[in-house]
């Protein structure tokens, strides 16, 4: 893989991040990707994300930001977010998974169903992105 700060050709970004002040996705951008696209569970946050990027300068000709609102802690919408990224390319350079899940609680009382939600969003989710 290229270091950022060089130009990365037809490259393919997917990225889980909710702030359109990424430093991560302006490079992938500014370095020369041809698509980021960007998802989360809320729509308008990728929404604003992908305006933020779109409206950066020094993007090479046809470089784009992507919004595909998902919520990829469930199978149905890592499929879904499989499909919608299809519909433009038939595959994904680089896949920058940076959504996660705490849940602050001590050991002895820590609800399987907060560890549950935790690994879901955190492993399996990124897991299952790969595999799809």
């Amino acid at each position: 893989m290229q270091p950022l700060g060089k130009r990365a050709h037809s490259k393919y970004s997917l990225s889980q991040a909710l702030e359109p002040q990424e430093a991560n996705n302006l490079r992938f951008l500014q370095a020369g990707a041809s698509k980021v696209y960007i998802t989360s569970r809320k729509a308008s946050a990728c929404e604003s994300a992908v305006k933020a990027l779109n409206g950066l300068p020094n993007l090479s000709p046809g470089a784009k930001a992507i919004s595909v609102p998902a919520d990829s802690s469930k199978i149905e919408g890592v499929e879904h977010l499989v499909k919608e990224v299809m519909k433009t390319t038939d595959h994904v350079d680089i896949l920058f998974a940076n959504a996660g899940a705490t849940w602050g609680e001590a050991f002895d009382t820590h609800p399987d169903s907060a560890f549950a939600k935790v690994m879901d969003l955190n492993v399996k989710s990124v897991f299952n992105t790969i595999r799809l």
